[in-house]
């Protein structure tokens, strides 16, 4: 606990300038644990994870704090564990610490029964990439990062549509809870066994509850942010998933966008202008888009109507015994 305040400065000083990273949030986060210490401190000892809620490392030269990496034992089953913030100090790179903080959360997975451990890595990290691949770490899942800013005025579609429309384009219908079989469906076929070992699907972030489908339209001018899931229909089938998290007056657009394996073609343009349709609603925030196992034919449709790239992480995973 006496090591946050400079496991936080340290992070920020690594990942300053990397896309992606609330280092704001993180520092913040890490002030609230060392309030709550006591409180963890107990959790701890009567969760059945055994003390690893939160854990990690830090490497010292001469008393000074120069690496870190935090890890922790995720819910569920099977057996995960996470590894990440792992920093090195600028002036103390390319000497085998980042080697050695991996190699001490191996131990200490390896000394708690073993399971999968998994971490995210940007691609273009080319150094720590080359590390994880030496350690045995294989690739599970790409997860690409996609962003609009204002600007350039508000996201284009091709043929454009009214900024007044209501209503989705043809084929496309609002996800409900009682979809659960179809969204399933298209999870299962969209995302590969392995990455879904890796990195679980979470359902609720695809499907609404029955209480909301329940809730009257007017309940939701209480909150600043709507929520819209839709899902683009053939027959009986969903060919892509549309999840918008649109925010009313300020802040950023969060969307979600799957397509099915075979479709993309037809499915991906049809999914982006959905979504741009509805974005048409609200005002011209940051959007940033999160796409998991993302075809080539999502990311043109994206950056067909302002998107460019943002980053793109990639999950790896390691099986530790």
């Amino acid at each position: 606990m006496r090591d946050l305040d400079a496991v936080a400065e340290l992070v920020e000083i690594a990942f300053r300038d990397e896309p992606g990273r609330d280092l704001h949030q993180f520092r913040s986060e890490l002030r609230s644990l060392r309030g709550l210490g006591l409180v963890i401190w107990g959790a701890n000892r009567l969760n059945p994870l055994g003390g690893d809620i939160l854990t990690g490392y830090v490497f010292e030269v001469a008393g000074r704090l120069v690496g870190c990496l935090t890890l922790s034992r995720l819910p569920g089953t099977p057996v995960r564990w996470l590894i990440a913030n792992v920093a090195v100090h600028p002036d103390f790179r390319r000497r085998g610490i980042a080697r050695q903080l991996v190699e001490a959360a191996l131990a200490h997975v390896r000394g708690r029964g073993g399971g999968l451990l998994v971490l995210d890595v940007r691609r273009e990290n080319t150094p720590a990439y080359a590390l994880y691949e030496q350690l045995g770490f294989t690739l599970r899942e790409a997860t690409a990062e996609r962003r609009w800013l204002p600007g350039a005025g508000w996201p284009r579609s091709a043929p454009p549509d009214p900024p007044a429309a209501g209503t989705p384009p043809a084929g496309v219908e609002p996800i409900r809870a009682a979809d659960r079989p179809r969204v399933r469906a298209l999870l299962h076929d969209a995302i590969s066994a392995e990455a879904r070992e890796a990195n679980p699907i979470v359902e609720s972030e695809w499907l609404p509850s029955a209480l909301a489908d329940s809730l009257p339209g007017w309940m939701r001018w209480f909150g600043s942010r709507d929520t819209h899931r839709l899902g683009l229909a053939s027959g009986d089938r969903l060919d892509a998933l549309i999840v918008l998290r649109a925010q009313r007056w300020s802040g950023t657009h969060q969307l979600q966008i799957l397509v099915r394996p075979g479709q993309e073609t037809t499915a991906a343009p049809a999914a982006v202008a959905a979504a741009v349709r509805t974005l048409y609603r609200y005002p011209p925030l940051p959007v940033i888009a999160v796409l998991r196992s993302p075809a080539d034919a999502l990311i043109e449709a994206l950056d067909a109507v302002g998107f460019r790239a943002r980053q793109t992480l990639h999950r790896l995973a390691l099986r530790v015994f």
